[in-house]
């Protein structure tokens, strides 16, 4: 038991910074089109996801990159870099396909059935990390790394729920609702689907 708990531990340590590279570059390209955005008084945000219009598909997979403010996008930085952590527990190829798939469901989500305007930002991903990872603690409670990694998301990072509920008015709680919907969901359909194997 000593022996499986050090080498978790090890492959956690291995997997953060083998994960820093990768963060450290995404983190540099989100600042580098905030600073753009900033700087053409939103110019960028034309390429938000707009709900039910035909120029507004675009957005599906642009909006997580692009954010409104400095503070849109510092509070999303930490739990974007924690969750993805996570997920990369699981295989650095796993955790790129299954962005892929969260930022298409979610967004699609946000394109089909939220409010009019312009939605931008990682919220909507940050909250489908969220919901895939509670969710597959769920499915895998014999997994110490499972149940370690659900009681962090629920213990740590419960508020990201509480953004599903309408609150602010320039704030996209669709964009949250959605990626929680989607996150849920895929990860139902991937522990369904490794079952039927």
């Amino acid at each position: 038991m000593i022996e499986y708990l050090a080498n978790l531990m090890l492959y956690v340590q291995t997997t953060i910074a083998n994960s820093l590279d990768y963060f450290g570059a995404l983190t540099l390209l989100l600042f580098v089109l905030l600073l753009i955005n900033q700087l053409s008084g939103g110019l960028l945000s034309i390429f938000g996801i707009i709900p039910r219009k035909l120029w507004g598909i675009q957005g599906i997979f642009f909006a997580p990159f692009i954010h409104a403010s400095f503070d849109h996008f510092f509070f999303n930085l930490i739990p974007l870099f924690v969750l993805s952590v996570m997920l990369m527990l699981y295989g650095f190829d796993f955790y790129y396909q299954i962005s892929v798939v969260l930022i298409i469901f979610s967004g699609s989500l946000i394109w089909l059935f939220a409010r009019p305007g312009v939605h931008v930002g990682a919220s909507a991903l940050i909250t489908a990390y969220w919901g895939f990872l509670v969710t597959d603690s769920l499915f895998k409670s014999n997994s110490i790394l499972n149940i370690a990694t659900g009681f962090i998301c629920v213990y740590y990072f419960f508020g990201i729920f509480f953004g599903i509920f309408p609150s602010q008015k320039r704030v996209s709680w669709e964009g949250h609702l959605f990626g929680l919907i989607a996150g849920v969901i895929t990860c139902l359909f991937y522990n369904i689907s490794a079952v039927l194997k």
